[in-house]
Formats: C-alpha cells, structure tokens, sequence
C-alpha cells in the first residue's frame, strides 16, 4: 500500500482539511451571475478529468462555494485562482475554520459523505 501524498498547509491544524477534496469560496460574484457559469469557467481551468463536485448558489453576499475531488497539487492550483466572470475577475479562497464549518454544513448530504470516504 502507498502511502497518500499529504497536502501542507501553513496552519498545521489545517493540514488535512482538505484531503478528501478542496472546498473554496469564489467572493465578489457579479449579480447576473449564476453558479452555472462559476462551474464551467472553474472546469476550463481545472485539470482534464476534474469536475467540480457541488457548486453551490451564488449567494446573497456575492459568494460561491465549490467542492472540488482530491486531485494532484490541488491546493496549490486553486489558491489565488481567478475566473472571469462576466468581465470580473472573481478570486477563488480556500475554506479553513468557520468559513469551511459553514460550507459543509449546507452540502447536500451525498457530496459529505462522498467528501469523507475520500479523506
């Protein structure tokens, strides 16, 4: 059995928040955007073959979150990605702490588990 590459984080109480798929947050969405087209701009980016597990409804704040699979580099890879939304270009930050509580805390309950049995 090989061991799972383990991802690192400055925070050592964060180290394996993330191991069973990175949850972001894409901030400052412009109004007439949807989370439809946070998705298929995120999946031009992503890697071939990685598909965003849940994108969640633009919310009222303007903020977006998405779950994506565990994939190679993928906290590196999205930290301080940008998408262009509607002429904006909108940041993508990893959830740590309560913001990431709050996330999984709204996931439908099969994209958690899913999300657990990767970790």
């Amino acid at each position: 059995l090989e061991a799972k590459p383990q991802h690192h984080h400055q925070k050592k109480n964060t180290v394996h928040a993330h191991d069973g798929g990175v949850v972001v947050l894409f901030k400052n969405v412009p109004a007439e955007q949807s989370w439809m087209q946070v998705k298929e701009k995120l999946k031009e980016k992503l890697p071939e073959k990685v598909v965003p597990w849940h994108v969640g409804e633009v919310s009222d704040k303007a903020q977006c979150s998405v779950v994506c699979p565990p994939f190679e580099g993928d906290l590196k890879f999205l930290e301080g990605l940008e998408l262009d939304l509607g002429g904006a270009e909108v940041k993508c930050e990893i959830c740590f702490g309560d913001a990431l509580q709050q996330v999984l805390k709204a996931l439908p309950k099969h994209i958690r588990e899913k999300r657990e049995n990767e970790s």
